[in-house]
């Protein structure tokens, strides 16, 4: 649904739909002391009681976290019982789908941020569990992790799980019904390292139009690596992301992040006048 308002929010352009709710760039209120635009996420109209719950959870956890590395929650609150938040505004586009072509040390600082951020969430006991190229922004002051509509705190987990992310993106084990975890957000890692810098799908034959068929072929066919496009120094430590067996992995998004920042040759600026 578009807007072209939201309560004290002004000239809302559409960007897209996204979990639970809908985002749009806005002018942000004078209240607010801010003078650029900010990125609104409102919650659909008619939305369930779960997905209430899911949109309130992503702002607590949201406000909990304060990292250069994870978006800032600029407002947040509710009218008529949908619930909004406002973020800084990827000016520059996401890692998914930048506003031009980007070199291999911005990709890889992008890469580098995301990997930092995962590891802010890991560090306070959350996890991601669709970490993906499009949940890192890029703004003229850094790049950033976004989106924690489907979040979870690990030691809030009650009953069967459900498998979650996005298909090309998802551990193998979460696809066959096992809880997310620390691991399985590390092989979402390795995933989009994959993505952005070979331009391959890791399953280039999963059947997307069905679900049950998708998560099953996830489940139960190897990935399919390629290493051209990715530096040489970062195949292993890619290559380890995506092992099958989450214990074969790095134990942590840091070590990923540390490797990727190591293979850096040239510092990126991402400044307005270079977009």
């Amino acid at each position: 649904m578009n807007l072209s308002d939201w309560i004290d929010y002004k000239d809302l352009t559409y960007l897209g739909e996204s979990n639970h709710g809908t985002y749009y760039r806005a002018r942000p209120p004078a209240r607010l002391g801010i003078a650029v635009k900010v990125m609104l996420k409102v919650l659909y109209r008619g939305a369930s009681d779960q997905q209430w719950h899911a949109v309130a959870r992503e702002i607590r956890l949201l406000s909990g976290i304060k990292s250069k590395y994870v978006a800032s929650l600029l407002d947040a609150g509710h009218d008529n019982g949908r619930l909004y938040y406002a973020l800084t505004y990827p000016a520059l586009g996401t890692l998914a789908d930048p506003v031009r072509s980007l070199s291999q040390s911005e990709t890889l600082r992008a890469l580098e941020a995301g990997a930092r951020g995962l590891d802010v969430l890991h560090r306070a006991a959350v996890l991601h569990r669709d970490f993906k190229p499009a949940k890192i922004f890029i703004g003229v002051d850094g790049c950033r992790l976004t989106d924690l509509g489907t979040a979870d705190e690990t030691q809030e987990r009650q009953g069967a799980p459900v498998p979650t992310g996005s298909i090309g993106f998802m551990a193998p084990e979460v696809a066959r019904g096992y809880h997310a975890s620390v691991a399985s957000d590390v092989f979402s890692l390795g995933a989009s390292m994959h993505r952005v810098l070979t331009g391959r799908d890791l399953y280039p034959d999963v059947p997307r139009e069905n679900i049950v068929a998708a998560l099953r072929h996830l489940a139960s066919a190897p990935p399919t690596i390629m290493v051209e496009g990715v530096p040489e120094a970062l195949r292993p430590v890619m290559k380890a992301c995506l092992a099958v067996k989450p214990a074969d992995r790095p134990a942590s998004a840091a070590i990923v992040a540390d490797e990727i920042a190591a293979a850096i040759t040239e510092e990126p600026v991402y400044s307005a006048a270079s977009w």
